[in-house]
């Protein structure tokens, strides 16, 4: 029988272990698998409904997932028409929101008020991507002590203090809050995409400040009253009192200092008896 020569075994064992070999690499990477990420999926209309029923009122947070998908939902799928003010819309008034919460939920609604604070943070939910930088403003409600908390989600810059503006966007919910006496305090939160500025600070009737001393005006009405006061109470002091007459004292009787009646001026008695 005809046998290989030994020299040509391990130059055939290599031969065949070659397609094996190419057969156990792994496959060279594609187009699509270095391709970066999707991103994630835009908020769904259903989705949204579910999450914004789940809502809870007066808490004191607003880390809810309807406050995430509502501020995805203003930068990525509404256009900026949606926010755009419009001839004819009032401001809804505070009591409606706070009495009828679960009417206006989810709804664009239109409120006004007095720039008090406006801060600056960034957005992460706990289970998605971060959101980026929001401006949160609390607005006071024509001088009365209560107010609306607005989530700007495009503005750029911080609006200034004591400017009166105009908020358009959803209505979440009713939050409380602490405030600086411990008391606590609930103020509608709406998530806007903007806040327009109706009349910048000192431009309105009562920018200047609030109370007795809010202008220059009325500190000097009160610093004049001050003064006046002062000199009134200095006056009476300083001044020295007016002598008093003593009653007059009654004189005794005075006495006649004339000589006794002699006897011979007595003899007209003897001539009657």
């Amino acid at each position: 029988m005809w046998r290989l020569p030994r020299r040509l075994i391990p130059i055939l064992c290599v031969a065949a272990s070659a397609p094996s070999a190419a057969l156990a690499q792994p496959p060279a990477s594609t187009s699509a698998e270095s391709a970066p990420a999707a991103p994630p999926a835009l908020p769904d209309a259903a989705q949204g409904a579910a999450l914004l029923a789940a809502v809870e009122d007066y808490t004191l947070h607003f880390d809810d997932p309807a406050f995430y998908w509502l501020l995805r939902r203003v930068r990525e799928v509404d256009s900026p028409g949606a926010f755009a003010p419009r001839s004819g819309e009032t401001p809804v008034p505070w009591t409606f929101l706070a009495e009828r919460p679960g009417e206006y939920r989810g709804r664009i609604v239109v409120v006004e008020g007095v720039v008090e604070s406006c801060l600056a943070y960034e957005v992460t939910p706990r289970d998605g991507p971060p959101l980026g930088r929001v401006f949160q403003l609390e607005l006071s409600d024509a001088g009365a002590p209560r107010f609306f908390t607005v989530i700007s989600a495009a503005d750029e810059r911080p609006i200034p203090l004591r400017s009166r503006v105009r908020a358009k966007g959803y209505f979440l919910k009713m939050r409380q809050y602490r405030a600086a006496d411990a008391r606590p305090g609930y103020s509608p939160l709406i998530v806007a995409r903007r806040v327009d500025v109706v009349a910048p600070p000192r431009a309105w009737p009562g920018a200047s400040g609030r109370g007795l001393l809010s202008n220059s005006t009325n500190l000097l009405i009160v610093a004049t009253a001050a003064l006046a006061i002062v000199w009134l109470i200095l006056r009476r002091a300083t001044a020295r009192p007016s002598p008093t007459k003593s009653p007059a004292r009654p004189h005794p009787p005075t006495q006649s200092r004339e000589a006794p009646p002699t006897p011979d001026d007595l003899d007209w008695m003897k001539d009657r008896e």
